[in-house]
């Protein structure tokens, strides 16, 4: 068996960007992907019908499309192919009933197709937007750094400094919640 500098266990957009980049620095990589296709939550497929390609699992590429893999490898993706197509239609869920709940970057879009579904979730919806709308400019830049980091911990401060006490742990309790 040949030698290799390093394994890699996992063909997702991790997996396969560090994979890359210590392959652009001259080492000898395996990367080991238990699925026939690499790809992770990264991969898309035409699975409905022929020509329709659908994004499986990632609903938001903006963290990878802003982030060091992308810098660091943009013109090798780019030359192989790697498109963002952004979409005013960003997902939708489908319910065993039938039914489906579009989100649109119209947000009164999207609060129509709520009050049509779902309506006694609507203000819920309401108030987890006004509540993202506020937290989101603290959230990024947290999620940028490499935990647990000096940067990370400023980013953290400056949070607590803006939002005060209070919003700063339940923008804290948002982070760690599972999904």
């Amino acid at each position: 068996m040949s030698n290799f500098d390093a394994v890699i266990i996992g063909g997702g957009v991790n997996g396969m960007g560090a994979a890359a980049l210590l392959a652009k620095r001259g080492r000898r990589v395996l990367l080991l992907e238990a699925n026939e296709k690499c790809g992770g939550a990264i991969r898309t497929e035409e699975v409905t019908l022929p020509g329709f390609r659908h994004d499986l699992f990632a609903t938001n590429l903006s963290l990878f499309a802003g982030g060091p893999i992308m810098a660091s490898l943009k013109d090798d993706l780019i030359k192989y192919g790697l498109e963002f197509v952004p979409s005013t239609k960003p997902f939708c869920s489908v319910f065993p009933d039938g039914k489906a709940l579009g989100v649109i970057q119209d947000f009164s879009a999207t609060e129509a197709n709520i009050a049509r579904i779902a309506p006694e979730d609507l203000e819920a919806w309401r108030a987890l937007s006004a509540k993202l709308g506020v937290l989101a400019p603290h959230i990024l830049p947290i999620l940028g750094n490499e935990l647990p980091s000096l940067k990370a911990a400023k980013a953290l401060f400056k949070s607590w400094r803006a939002l005060g006490t209070s919003e700063f742990l339940s923008m804290i309790r948002l982070l760690l919640q599972s999904t």
